[in-house]
């Protein structure tokens, strides 16, 4: 049996395990810990949890071992209760608990996106004189990433750099994410810089939180920067990489560099989908670059890449932008036969494409095609509409519309009763 165990084979383990119950031979806590031991290489934690209560029902106690195997199996399993649950069987039966054990518990918390229970365990440590170590400090610092608590996982981070004079390259990672999710793109640099200084080597993951965080800000210069270092690094860039980039440069108005990269991407090992896709389009409606987003779009239904609320909506806001209502038009109706749920902003992009192109007849129905599908109209969606038909010269319908707005409850706009009244 320990020879199974030690090789991870768990279900042999397990065969061999229930033969000798049923053959009532006397099993010890090396027995029982070789086998929970297998289940926790294996992952096992729902067997792990079983064998612990099998040991209590035998009057065999359990010890550090037992207890840390099976947090650990349960970390595997992100069952972050089991795992406190019996960090808390061994405080009551006063079984010694050393750093992994604390790291595997707190490690669980993290899976299982407890950051709170994560950091009161932390905080147990010293109380209980066990000293933290790299694994501690990655899974801490992970945990409040995760609860999107950029600021305790940086503090983290620091009192981990300074106690221990280094980090390994999750607790890197985890601290250049956490700051990207809390938008602070400078702090995120930071740490990345220090990184780099130091002998760590940086991966895919920390770059690209990087790079995410300065597209957030929208810092392109910032983001291009670091998609050089990842080439010159020889870091493979992956579909989040691109998409990362591509959207950085289109939050910065760059939507030229936006589809240079694409078009990079393209040339590339990197399979471009609905996200990369949609960053790009993102920089085109950005750019009023209403025929780049067309063409797209087409490239997407041409790849059979998915396209979704996003992709659509897009390409007839920049149509929308730019007044072109048979192209806004011609996106809605596919995005329609597509079966992708239209929303008041893709109604209202191309009520207005309408309204802008002089074609009253079309927003009216569109207008109508709202109410029947039961999309939300609000004043924008009105003040179109409402201008298109005055217009087209339709000063009844324009008036009917009014009415509507009013019987709604939406508040008029200044613009509304100009046009009306004109």
């Amino acid at each position: 049996m320990c020879a199974c165990a030690k090789g991870a084979a768990w279900e042999e383990t397990l065969q061999f395990f229930t033969g000798m119950l049923q053959r009532q031979v006397l099993l010890g806590r090396s027995s029982f810990n070789a086998a929970i031991g297998a289940f926790e290489k294996a992952g096992e934690w729902e067997k792990a949890l079983g064998l612990v209560a099998v040991m209590a029902q035998n009057r065999v106690n359990s010890d550090t071992i037992t207890c840390t195997a099976t947090i650990c199996a349960c970390t595997k399993g992100s069952e972050w209760e089991g795992s406190l649950q019996v960090f808390s069987e061994m405080i009551q039966s006063r079984i010694d608990i050393g750093t992994v054990t604390f790291s595997a518990a707190i490690s669980a918390c993290e899976k299982g996106s407890e950051w709170q229970k994560s950091l009161q365990l932390f905080s147990e440590m010293p109380l209980s004189k066990v000293e933290s170590d790299a694994i501690t400090y990655c899974a801490i610092i992970s945990a409040c990433e995760k609860g999107a608590e950029w600021e305790k996982a940086l503090q983290l981070f620091n009192v981990a750099l300074q106690s221990r004079g280094e980090c390994g390259r999750i607790a890197y990672s985890a601290a250049i994410s956490a700051c990207e999710k809390g938008g602070e793109w400078q702090k995120a640099f930071q740490v990345l810089d220090a990184m780099l200084q130091s002998k760590v080597e940086s991966d895919e993951i920390a770059l690209n939180a990087a790079i995410s965080a300065c597209e957030k800000s929208a810092k392109w210069e910032k983001a291009s920067l670091l998609f050089s270092v990842m080439e010159q690094s020889k870091v493979e860039s992956s579909n989040i990489t691109f998409s990362a980039v591509i959207s950085a440069h289109g939050r910065g108005g760059e939507w030229e560099k936006a589809m240079h990269i694409l078009t990079l991407m393209a040339r590339g090992t990197v399979e471009s989908n609905s996200v990369s896709f949609n960053a790009a389009l993102s920089a085109c409606e950005k750019g009023g670059k209403w025929e780049k987003a067309l063409q797209l779009v087409g490239k997407m239904l041409a790849s059979n890449v998915e396209c979704n609320a996003v992709t659509f909506g897009a390409a007839v806001g920049v149509c929308g932008q730019c007044g072109e209502w048979q192209s806004a038009s011609h996106v809605f109706n596919v995005m329609t036969q597509s079966r992708v749920e239209s929303s008041t902003v893709n109604f209202n992009a191309v009520i207005s494409a309408c309204d802008k192109g002089g074609e009253w007849a079309q927003a009216w129905q569109l207008f109508s095609l709202m109410s029947r599908s039961e999309v939300q109209r609000n004043a924008f969606t009105f003040s179109a509409a409402v201008s298109a038909c005055s217009k087209g010269g339709e000063w009844e319908k324009a008036l009917q519309l009014f009415s509507m707005m009013l019987r709604d409850n939406i508040q008029a706009t200044a613009i509304s009763f100009c046009t009306v009244i004109s």
